[in-house]
């Protein structure tokens, strides 16, 4: 396997790194609403408001984990149906970010930032090896 030709490889690698970027800031917003005090003191629609991002926040994780589960176990190995279990997720990460950031308006923007360069990196790992799923001769 030539690693500098092997763009599934690439794009495993690629997936691989977004992935893991977008672990720190949803992990980091899973527990927003476990801090009793800081918590009662928020009115009902903040309240409502943070424990929406929490379980949002915590769903995501979940599906991370299987996006990493996916690309290692059967996308490295170019098997077809994982490239369209990826093509879900990242599309799934693009249109949830942009209803979180309706939803949320400018509290979240630090968040966003990282959301937007993963989103785009997965969008790269997805349209890189395009040939080698479906126009490959060799398969």
């Amino acid at each position: 396997m030539k690693i500098c030709r092997d763009t599934v490889f690439i794009s495993t690698v690629l997936f691989t790194i977004a992935l893991l970027g977008l672990v720190p800031p949803l992990f980091r917003n899973a527990f927003t609403g476990h801090d009793k005090a800081a918590f009662q003191r928020l009115d009902w629609a903040l309240q409502l408001c943070t424990r929406m991002i929490d379980r949002l926040s915590i769903a995501s994780l979940a599906i991370v984990l299987i996006g990493l589960i996916v690309v290692w176990a059967g996308y490295s190995k170019k098997v077809r149906w994982t490239w369209f279990v990826m093509f879900v997720i990242v599309w799934g990460c693009g249109v949830t970010e942009e209803g979180f950031s309706q939803m949320t308006g400018n509290i979240r923007m630090a968040l966003l930032e990282p959301l937007i360069v993963c989103f785009a990196l997965m969008v790269i790992a997805l349209a890189l090896p395009m040939k080698s799923f479906f126009w490959d001769s060799q398969r």
